[in-house]
């Protein structure tokens, strides 16, 4: 399900033009003046005609828009910088609503090349605001965000307090977008309370919007719909793009609720609305809600052919995540219907996708909807393919995990010992100043020997208590980090273990699964079902995995090892593991499925280890091993 187009443009700048039938027939006139005023001017008075014809197109035609902003600029180029700014933020804006986000940010950009003089700063902050909002839009809300805060450094300066509201309501939304919804509440209602005391309808409306949308993230559908009303209350018919959303949004929840008439009435009415409009996002956004509840509805000729509608709308404004989306949709709606063929080129175009943008979560949807619909069909040869696959990409992140944490725990530990380098060279140059002084008054005066030298005593002792609570931090840093260092490592071994236990699991209940169906087939289907089976035996006897597990239980336990084998050096490797997996306190069961054996043979073998170990009745192997 697609976000709404609304909560992407809400307060772009808090003066943008609205729409009204009564609005269009004064824009008419405005148009026709305008147009006779351009054919008998000449110079900067055409120039700025062209910008404000510009204007008024901005959300209702985007190409005239973008058009006519062009000839201001060609006009204007060499005029006044303030004029010039105006048709650099004229642009960007147009080419925002016509779904082009590169140009945007590259005409926004222009106006941050402005001098950081007074007079640029309300243009710098729209800048910034429009480039976090177009950031926003490709999904790369870091940059978002820095943007964004930059727009309200400006506002703020400039205590322009509708913008700062309105600034406070982009970086909430997100927030939203990132999953820290704490944050976005309480950003909104600052941004609410700012609204209200200016009296300021439509940007209350559009943060009651965005509220609602909120509450679509928390699931709380009913609390949504009753802020969509209460936007759509506010707004009035004053803004119709405003109210178009709001029919996407309600038609929403109507899909996420299962009332799927309901859904198709509002999502038709978004579409009609986008198009009167000529929104192109919003209208990929419609055709693809309309698409989803088609489906729903098992439609599937309508559902599927509106989803490649959309598919091609987002390929043509060259949005990445969308198209992303899009394709797994289609793959899912086509297990439906059991299209082999369009099945596996969906998920296919979805995989090699994600793995471009560099999406895990996509990665691992579209290898497990592989995989399924592989097993589903009984082609066990390809579902083992992607289900390794699969094992190997989500090992593949847990190790890159653990290596960022490993090298964010060395930065931190160089950083303090850099400071602490920092604060002791600070300390000797303090100690040498003493010295020195020391030394001057000496020599100007041996009359003043005793009382020179009882302060050069005084303030030694003073430095070398200062040194040794130094070096006390120093040690306790030091003991710190290498307790973190060791939380991480055993992290990692529990992490290993459990992840042998899962593997294991699985393994074994493909194993037993592909017995059932060698019984059911015949031929050489049968000796490729046996071929799989040798593969799974191997990699549930592999010792790679026991291999890795030895080294990070050596890191953190050194010496058990050495010490068991010095009470009994006879001891075998299942031995040691056994009481290597003791130690990690694992039950019985998590044993078991590591070692790959049964409860029962757990039981025997912790029974066989406590007689080689020459252990009375009354002590307990584990105690006695987590105490070794």
């Amino acid at each position: 399900m697609k976000k709404n187009f609304y909560i992407l443009t809400f307060l772009l700048f808090n003066y943008l033009l609205v729409f009204s039938q009564e609005g269009n027939h004064n824009k008419a006139d405005e148009i026709a003046e305008l147009t006779q005023k351009i054919a008998s001017s000449e110079g900067v008075e055409k120039g700025k005609y062209y910008l404000q014809l510009s204007k008024i197109y901005w959300r209702n035609d985007t190409k005239k828009s973008i058009n006519y902003g062009k000839k201001a600029l060609q006009i204007l180029q060499n005029g006044n910088d303030i004029i010039k700014a105006d048709v650099y933020q004229n642009i960007a804006v147009a080419y925002f609503y016509a779904g082009k986000t590169d140009s945007t940010i590259y005409f926004a950009q222009k106006i941050l090349q402005f001098d950081n003089t007074p007079e640029f700063l309300h243009q710098k902050g729209n800048a910034n605001n429009l480039i976090g909002v177009a950031y926003k839009r490709l999904g790369d809300y870091d940059k978002a965000l820095a943007y964004d805060k930059k727009a309200l450094k400006i506002r703020t300066q400039l205590k322009d307090s509708v913008n700062i509201a309105g600034s406070l309501d982009n970086i909430a939304s997100v927030y939203k977008d990132r999953g820290e919804y704490d944050k976005a509440i309480a950003l909104s209602q600052k941004a609410a309370d700012i609204y209200k005391a200016q009296n300021s309808i439509r940007d209350l409306a559009g943060v009651y919007y965005n509220i609602a949308d909120l509450y679509m993230k928390l699931l709380q559908y009913d609390q949504a719909k009753n802020y969509y009303s209460l936007a759509m209350k506010t707004i009035g018919n004053t803004d119709f793009l405003t109210l178009t959303d709001i029919h996407n949004s309600i038609g929403t929840i109507y899909l996420y609720t299962k009332k799927l008439d309901s859904a198709l009435y509002f999502f038709q009415k978004a579409l009609k609305g986008y198009k009167k409009i000529n929104i192109k996002e919003g209208i990929a956004i419609a055709y693809e809600n309309l698409g989803e509840t088609y489906i729903e509805k098992d439609n599937y000729t309508k559902g599927l052919k509106l989803l490649h509608k959309s598919l091609r709308i987002y390929k043509e404004l060259e949005y990445p995540i969308d198209v992303l989306s899009v394709n797994e949709v289609l793959a899912k709606s086509y297990v439906r219907i059991q299209q082999k063929d369009s099945v596996v080129y969906f998920y296919k175009n979805t995989l090699k996708l994600a793995r471009e943008l560099k999406n895990p979560k996509f990665v691992i949807k579209s290898l497990d909807g592989l995989y399924q619909f592989h097993l589903q069909n009984k082609d066990t040869v390809s579902a083992f393919k992607y289900y390794n696959k699969l094992v190997r990409y989500k090992d593949s992140l847990q190790l890159a995990d653990t290596k960022i944490k490993v090298k964010e725990l060395e930065e931190k530990y160089q950083n303090e010992k850099k400071q602490q380098e920092i604060e002791r060279l600070k300390h000797k140059q303090k100690l040498d100043k003493a010295n020195f002084k020391t030394l001057l008054i000496s020599a100007i005066s041996l009359l003043f020997f005793i009382l020179v030298g009882a302060y050069v005593l005084i303030q030694k002792r003073r430095k070398q208590k200062e040194i040794a609570e130094l070096e006390l931090e120093k040690s306790r840093i030091k003991r710190q980090s290498l307790t973190q260092e060791l939380e991480l490592k055993n992290k990692q071994l529990t992490t290993h273990a459990l992840n042998m236990m899962h593997k294991n699991t699985l393994l074994s209940d493909f194993k037993n699964a592909l017995t059932d169906l060698t019984k059911s087939v015949e031929g050489e289907a049968v000796q490729k079902l046996r071929t799989i089976k040798r593969k799974i035996n191997h990699l549930l006897n592999s010792e790679k995995d026991w291999d890795t597990f030895k080294i990070y239980f050596e890191q953190v336990n050194k010496d058990f090892v050495a010490n068991l084998k010095k009470i009994n050096p006879h001891l075998t490797q299942t031995d040691l593991r056994l009481a290597t997996l003791i130690r990690l306190n694992m039950t019985n069961k998590e044993i078991a499925s590591i070692l790959n054996i049964t409860h029962q043979s757990v039981k025997n073998s912790q029974y066989r280890l406590k007689k080689k170990l020459k252990l009375s009745e009354e002590i307990s192997l584990k105690d006695y091993l987590m105490k070794l």
